[in-house]
This record gives C-alpha cells, structure tokens and sequence, in this order.
C-alpha cells in the first residue's frame, strides 16, 4: 500500500537560509525572479532544441551541432538558476 508524504516545502515559500544570511523578504524577491529568469531559459531551451531537430539543407550538421551547443548551454544555465534559488532557501520550479 502506498503512503503519501507532506511536502518538505511548497512551491512559494522561502525558508531562510542560514548559509547566506540573505533577509527572507529579499529572498522571496530573488527567489521570485530566478524562477522567471528560469521559466524563460527552459522556454527558450526548448525552443532551440525543436530547431536542432528539425534542421535540414545543405548547412544541417553545421548549424545542427551549434544548436545542440547552445541547447546544452542553456541546460546548464538552468541548472545554476534552479541551484541559487534551492540556496536562498526557495523551491525552484521544474521544466
């Protein structure tokens, strides 16, 4: 049978971060925009991957392979906006 757990933290709330002593109302605001920040960057990486397989013509594997560069740029980027919201105590959303 399986059991449901309780969140450890919902998605909005912003629990203080010890490590960075960053005020919680300030927090919530940076928190806030990296995850608009972050919605765009996957917004945007996705886009750019439906071009890296939909390339075609004489130029496909050139601009083919820099779509897949900029695609796995954006991923990392992502990654490091989604990790500074975690570390100011917030919950980054998910793409």
């Amino acid at each position: 049978m399986s059991t449901q757990k309780p969140a450890r933290q919902r998605y909005g709330e912003v629990h203080e971060s010890e490590a960075l002593r960053v005020p919680e109302e300030k927090a919530e605001q940076l928190v806030d925009a990296l995850n608009t920040d972050l919605a765009a960057t996957y917004v945007l990486y996705h886009q750019i991957k439906k071009h890296h397989w939909l390339v075609e013509g004489a130029e496909f594997l050139g601009i083919h392979e820099y779509l897949g560069e900029v695609a796995a740029d954006l991923e990392a980027g992502a990654d490091a906006l989604a990790e500074r919201a975690q570390a100011l105590g917030g919950v980054p959303l998910s793409g």
